[in-house]
């Protein structure tokens, strides 16, 4: 594997942490906020397992009549601190390029940049909120400006959005894989990068 290239675009979710520990912690806290904590945490996390987080925490809400509680549970998701651990396998990959490096996530500003602090990452790195520009990965506009036409680029992360933002780039790719357990967690030993052309 060529391990030389100017910039390395390093998606955030499922490719270097597993999101799904985040969130678990983010529904943990916010269900010990009621006095049949167990059951609701079973349920929010059984949802998020079956469904997705697609406006997950207005049905949690709606489910048990706390409406009023939306923007505390908001504020939770983005501010709780979590031990995150960043996969072993990329981050030595990582370490071994000498690219500037770029985190371009879709997700939302306060939450990534919380999950980032919580990883206490020991790259220098830049961030780039995709989700912010008019049209997110895997439209390229979030990186235009940084990019010079003989960088030599490549992408790593985990989804067909990944995979799609380094064939516009016309950049190499590393697709992330993993399996997960019946809980719902990357199991980290299972990670391994995939170059995929």
């Amino acid at each position: 594997m060529n391990t030389d290239y100017d910039i390395l675009f390093l998606d955030l979710d499922n490719s270097i942490v597993d999101e799904n520990v985040y969130l678990y912690s983010a529904f943990d806290q916010i269900t010990k906020q009621t006095q049949d904590s167990k059951y609701r945490l079973d349920w929010i996390w059984s949802r998020f397992l079956t469904v997705g987080r697609h406006r997950l925490l207005s049905a949690y809400c709606n489910q048990f009549n706390l409406n009023n509680q939306l923007s505390n549970y908001l504020d939770i998701m983005r501010n709780i601190k979590v031990d995150l651990r960043i996969f072993n396998k990329v981050e030595k990959f990582v370490s071994q390029l000498n690219a500037k490096i770029y985190i371009v996530t879709n997700g939302n500003r306060l939450q990534q940049n919380n999950k980032i602090q919580n990883l206490n990452l020991a790259i220098n790195y830049s961030t780039i909120f995709a989700s912010e520009y008019d049209k997110p990965k895997p439209f390229t506009n979030c990186v235009a400006d940084i990019l010079k036409p003989n960088y030599k680029i490549l992408v790593v992360g985990d989804s067909i959005i990944d995979y799609q933002f380094s064939k516009k780039l016309n950049a190499d790719f590393i697709q992330v894989k993993f399996s997960r357990n019946i809980d719902g967690f990357i199991e980290h030993e299972t990670v391994r990068l995939d170059y995929i052309n």
